[in-house]
């Protein structure tokens, strides 16, 4: 008899389906504040920590919470009933276009990180739990609610609500929505997008992520390298001058190509347990726009610096990526990785990606030493 006891301290309650399981939903009015409300029901009163937590976050991309009600150990969540459809409704099996992805994982990092100022999780990011309201707004729903040990969470959550598990649940799920379009269009391409998402562990790198894929989406995409063709030779007798040109400057190409230069530098060795930098110098040795839209490596001990992406390389000039070894769980020892790079300049030993890009592949090698304290 509790639902009975709970529903008639509301008006019109009518029951609905829920992704939740376990769980029991009703859409009702709350004469309290005069609005429409969705009563979520749970069988573990013990959420019940977590859904006082979830009243004081108030935010403009999260649904808000009222109040919570205990009744037989059952407990009643009251929370607001935004008038959309989730995002999985919205995409079904279809892939964002690339300008929207920003447009719907934005406001999530936006909710997720006053949330987490406030030492509350969400504990169930999915796009079941993303909503999107009339006028394009995008909301994250079902803080407190959300059940960390369902099977489609518990890889990200290992069993409870987390910062950290939200981050994974965040990444995987920009993973997921990479467009298929424009930039987008080869699967290896997005394979090697997903590897360095998936490898970001702070909101902080998600959101320059994000900001990189805007851009790359943004980038045009470079035609296929044109064939030289040697210019006909004149008729008539050769030149009255002739001269050896092997050591002379390489004139520009009437075609204009880009032409990729690289140094990996080797980096100098790291204590097990601390951290060390590498980098990988860059020079547009052609003599048109070299473009980089993808930085990626092959072990998560190695990671990208914070790049902005594409990087644009007029001809003649250069830069610099750096990266960053994380020896906190290498033991000591010799250690290889490789850092591929997808650019419009092809060269030896480059794959070619069709559609006018090449995947660069460098080797770097690292050295591990015992710490200090271990040394002898």
């Amino acid at each position: 008899m509790s639902d009975a006891r709970i529903l008639s301290l509301f008006e019109n309650p009518g029951k609905v389906e829920t992704a939740t399981p376990g769980a029991t939903v009703w859409v009702a009015r709350d004469p309290a504040g005069g609005r429409s409300v969705l009563i979520k029901k749970l069988a573990d009163s013990r959420a019940r920590l977590r859904a006082t937590a979830a009243l004081e976050l108030r935010h403009p991309a999260i649904v808000s919470t009222h109040r919570w009600l205990l009744d037989e150990g059952a407990l009643y969540v009251v929370r607001d009933v935004p008038r959309g459809k989730n995002l999985r409704q919205i995409l079904g099996p279809h892939k964002p276009e690339p300008e929207a992805l920003r447009k719907y994982v934005l406001p999530i990092l936006e909710a997720l990180a006053l949330a987490h100022s406030r030492q509350t999780a969400h504990g169930g990011v999915s796009l079941e739990n993303v909503i999107v309201v009339e006028g394009g707004k995008t909301l994250l729903s079902d803080f407190a609610t959300t059940d960390p040990t369902d099977p489609r969470h518990k890889p990200h959550y290992a069993g409870a609500a987390s910062a950290d598990g939200d981050i994974r649940a965040v990444a995987r799920l920009i993973a997921d929505l990479l467009p298929s379009s424009g930039t987008f269009s080869q699967a290896a391409v997005r394979d090697r997008i997903a590897g360095i998402v998936l490898r970001c562990d702070n909101l902080a790198d998600l959101r320059e992520t994000l900001a990189a894929l805007d851009k790359l989406a943004a980038a045009p995409l470079p035609r296929p390298a044109p064939k030289e063709v040697a210019p006909a030779r004149p008729p008539g007798p050769p030149p009255l001058a002739s001269y050896d040109l092997s050591d002379e400057p390489r004139p520009a190409s009437p075609l204009g190509l880009p032409r990729l230069g690289a140094t990996l530098n080797r980096p100098d060795p790291v204590f097990a347990g601390g951290a060390g930098l590498a980098s990988l110098d860059l020079r547009n040795d052609g003599d048109a726009t070299l473009i980089v839209r993808m930085v990626a490596t092959q072990h998560s001990w190695l990671s990208v610096r914070p790049t902005a992406l594409p990087l644009t390389l007029p001809p003649g000039t250069a830069t610099r990526l750096g990266f960053l070894i994380q020896a906190s769980r290498l033991a000591p020892g010799e250690y290889r990785s490789e850092i591929f790079l997808s650019t419009n300049a092809g060269g030896d030993g480059a794959e070619d990606l069709r559609g006018g890009w090449f995947k660069h592949t460098f080797e770097l090698r690292a050295t591990v030493l015992a710490p200090i304290g271990a040394r002898r």
